[in-house]
Formats: structure tokens, C-alpha cells, sequence
């Protein structure tokens, strides 16, 4: 189990990886979403766009579970992830920005 300082060192390295497109969204907000109970006294609410993009992406499989999956399913998941990118990705990066800010004042 890694310390609290591992883990909101790994949240803020996903989320400024988020802004600069450098990791898969589905990916980097999934490991956002899973880790947020670790971050202690940051208000939920931050979190609420996260919650909400794993929600709507929780059929798209990740890359250890791909093989998992026809092909036809997995052309159909990867395009629509694709087609959802543009209309979240200014929230995302907002959010990104929104966590990353909260998560310095509360800097180990």
C-alpha cells in the first residue's frame, strides 16, 4: 500500500500528464477517481467531474483488459472515445487545474 505522499505525488504527476495529453483520459481520470479517498481534506466536490467521466466511460475497456473483447467491440469503444475526447477535454483540463491547485495547499 503506498503512503499518502506517494499517492498525491502519483495524482499530481496523472494530472498534469491529463493537461498535456501526454496519458490516455479514460486512464489517467479512472486512477484519479480510484485514489481519492487517499487524498485527505480535499472537499469531494473536486472530484465530481472525475466521478462523473469514469461513469460515462465505464464500458470502454483499459489496455490490460482489451483482450478481453471482440474486435468489433473494441472499433466501436475506441471510436466513441475518440468522438467523446473533444466535448470533455476542456472540463478535464480544468478539473486537472482545479485539483492540482487544491492538492498544493494541502501539500505534504
Amino acid at each position: 500500500m503506498p503512503s499518502d505522499f506517494d499517492v498525491h505525488k502519483k495524482v499530481i504527476e496523472v494530472a498534469r500528464k491529463l493537461i498535456d495529453e501526454e496519458i490516455d483520459y479514460v486512464e489517467g481520470a479512472r486512477f484519479i477517481n480510484d485514489n481519492r479517498f487517499e487524498l485527505t481534506d480535499i472537499d469531494e466536490s473536486i472530484f465530481y467531474f472525475f466521478i462523473a467521466l469514469v461513469s460515462e466511460t465505464e464500458t470502454m475497456p483499459d489496455r490490460d483488459n482489451r483482450k478481453r473483447f471482440s474486435k468489433a467491440y473494441l472499433s466501436r469503444s475506441d471510436k466513441r472515445k475518440e468522438e467523446y475526447y473533444p466535448r470533455i477535454s476542456k472540463e478535464l483540463k480544468e478539473s486537472c487545474l482545479a485539483l492540482l491547485d487544491k492538492m498544493k495547499l494541502q501539500s505534504p
